[in-house]
C-alpha cells in the first residue's frame, strides 16, 4: 500500500526536521514566534507560486482548479486546517525550548492518534473497533514511559502538560480538517488553501506576540551559528516530510497514518544520538541507564500500539 511507504518517508524527514528545530530554538537568535512566522511566510509563498502557475499554464500543468466549483465548505476546511497547524507548531516550539525533544515528540505524538481517532469517529464517521481502543491505551502508556526523565526531575506531564495537550489537540484538529478537505477537493487544491491558512495564522501570531518575544532575552549559554543555509535545509526536510504525510493522508486512513508516528521516534532517537556528538550543549540530551530502560519500554509499547491499531484494519 503506497500510503504506508509515504508515511514512513514522511516521518523520517520530520525526525530530521525535529533535530534541526531543537538546534535552532536553542540558539539565541531564534524564538518560537519568529520561527512559526517564517514557516507561515514560506507556506504563503508556496501557495502563491502554485496559484500563479495555475493562471499562467493551467492546461499544461493540470492545475486548473481555482474556479472548479462551489466548494466553499471544503475550502474553509482546508484554510482552517492551515490555521490550526500553525497554532500547533507554536505550542510545539514553545515547549521544545523547555524540554528535551526526545520527550516532547513522543508525548505529543502518542496523544495525537487518540484525539484523531475520537474526532474521526465524531466528524468523519469512521468506525472505532476494539483493536483501536486497546491500541490507544498502549500508546498513552508508552508516552508516559518515553517521557520519563529521572526520580529527582519531574516528568514532562507537569506544568508543561497544557502546552502538550494543546499541541496534540491542534494537530489532531488539523488532520481531521485536512482529511475532510481531501474528501471533497483534489489534493493540490486542498493543499494550496491550507498553505494560505498557514500564512494567515503565521502573520497573525507574529503581530500579536512580536513585542513580547522581542523583549525577552535568551538565557542559553551555548551558542550556535544559525546560517540561512541551515534554516533552508531544515525547512526543506520539514516540507518534504509534511508533503509526504499529507499525500499519505490523502491516499490512506488519517488515523492509521498518525498511529505510525512511532517510526518517527526511532529515527529521532538515532538523529539525537548522532547529533549529540556535535552539539551536546545545545541538544542537552542526557541518558542514564534507567532512563534508557524506561524509554525502551515506551518505544516497545508505542510500537505495540501501532501494531494493534493496524491489525485487521
Amino acid at each position: 500500500m503506497l500510503w504506508i511507504y509515504l508515511a514512513i518517508g514522511g516521518y523520517f524527514f520530520l525526525a530530521l526536521a525535529a533535530l534541526g528545530d531543537r538546534l535552532l530554538l536553542a540558539s539565541s537568535t531564534v524564538d518560537p514566534v519568529k520561527y512559526v512566522f517564517l514557516i507561515g511566510v514560506l507556506g504563503g509563498v508556496g501557495a502563491s507560486i502554485i496559484s500563479a502557475v495555475n493562471f499562467i499554464l493551467p492546461d499544461l500543468l493540470g492545475l486548473n482548479f481555482i474556479f472548479s466549483g462551489n466548494y466553499l465548505y471544503a475550502f474553509a476546511s482546508a484554510f482552517a486546517a492551515g490555521i490550526f497547524y500553525v497554532l500547533a507548531l507554536f505550542a510545539y516550539f514553545s515547549i521544545l525550548n523547555k524540554v528535551e525533544s526526545s520527550r516532547v515528540v513522543p508525548s505529543i505524538g502518542a496523544l495525537i492518534p487518540l484525539f484523531t481517532l475520537i474526532f474521526a469517529a465524531i466528524f468523519l464517521r469512521q468506525e472505532i473497533i476494539s483493536y483501536h481502543l486497546l491500541a490507544f491505551l498502549v500508546l498513552v502508556s508508552g508516552a508516559f514511559f518515553v517521557s520519563y526523565k529521572d526520580r529527582k526531575s519531574s516528568l514532562v506531564f507537569d506544568k508543561n502538560i497544557v502546552l502538550i495537550l494543546f499541541a496534540a489537540l491542534f494537530f489532531s484538529v488539523h488532520f481531521i480538517l485536512v482529511k475532510n478537505a481531501y474528501n471533497h477537493l483534489p489534493f493540490i487544491e486542498a493543499l494550496v488553501f491550507m498553505q494560505f491558512g498557514f500564512a494567515f495564522a503565521g502573520f497573525a501570531l507574529y503581530a500579536l506576540f512580536k513585542k513580547k518575544y522581542s523583549a525577552q532575552t535568551s538565557k542559553n549559554t551555548a551558542s550556535f551559528a544559525v546560517s540561512p543555509l541551515f534554516v533552508f535545509v531544515n525547512q526543506f526536510f520539514g516540507l518534504i516530510g509534511g508533503g509526504l504525510l499529507q499525500y499519505a493522508i490523502f491516499k490512506g486512513n488519517v488515523v492509521l497514518v498518525n498511529a505510525m508516528q512511532g517510526i518517527q521516534y526511532a529515527f529521532l532517537f538515532l538523529a539525537l544520538f548522532i547529533g549529540s556528538y556535535f552539539w551536546a550543549k545545545l541538544l542537552n540530551e542526557s541518558y542514564s541507564r534507567r532512563m534508557l530502560f524506561m524509554k525502551l519500554i515506551g518505544v516497545i509499547l508505542i510500537a505495540s500500539g501501532i501494531a494493534l491499531i493496524s491489525f485487521k484494519s
